[in-house]
C-alpha cells in the first residue's frame, strides 16, 4: 500500500512542506497552516493549493518568474562622462527644468531606464547635450553592472 500524503499549505495557498500520514486526514489548520491530504500525489513544494477547486497546481517554472534585469545609470557617471561644457549645459538645463524632472534629478543617486522620469530626463540630457546619441552615452549603465 503506497504511503499517504498531505501537503502542509501556508500563506497564500503556497505549499510548504509535503509529508507522510498514518491515516485519511480532513484539512485542518495549524497556525498559519492548512494541511491537505494529497490523495492524487499532485503536492509539490513551491506550487499553490487551490482551495476553491480542492486541487494542487505545480510552481511555476523558474522560466517564468525570472525578472528582466534593472537597468540605471549613475548620476556620478554622467557628471564624470560630460565634457566641461557639457557639464555646464546639464546644470543650465536642469536649473530650468520643471519643478518635477529637477527633483527626480536632485533626489535620487540613480536614474531607473525603466522609471516613469526616464524619457523625461534623457529628452533633457539629449537637448542639453546637443543629441539623443550623446545622452544615450552619458546615461550609459557601467559595466560591471
Amino acid at each position: 500500500m503506497a504511503e499517504k500524503r498531505a501537503a502542509v499549505v501556508g500563506a497564500e495557498g503556497i505549499v510548504e512542506n509535503v509529508i507522510v500520514i498514518d491515516d485519511d486526514v480532513d484539512p485542518f489548520e495549524l497556525p498559519g497552516f492548512l494541511v491537505v491530504e494529497d490523495t492524487k500525489r499532485k503536492a509539490k513544494i513551491g506550487g499553490r493549493h487551490d482551495r476553491d477547486r480542492k486541487e494542487f497546481v505545480d510552481p511555476p517554472d523558474p522560466e517564468e518568474l525570472r525578472l528582466a534585469p534593472v537597468i540605471v545609470s549613475r548620476k556620478i557617471d554622467v557628471w564624470e562622462r560630460a565634457t566641461e561644457e557639457e557639464a555646464d549645459a546639464l546644470e543650465a538645463a536642469l536649473a530650468s527644468a520643471p519643478a518635477k524632472v529637477r527633483r527626480t534629478w536632485e533626489d535620487s543617486w540613480v536614474i531607473d531606464h525603466a522609471g516613469p522620469m526616464f524619457k523625461e530626463l534623457r529628452d533633457l540630457i539629449g537637448k542639453a547635450v546637443k543629441t539623443k546619441k550623446r545622452a544615450d552615452e552619458l546615461l550609459a549603465p557601467r559595466e560591471d553592472q
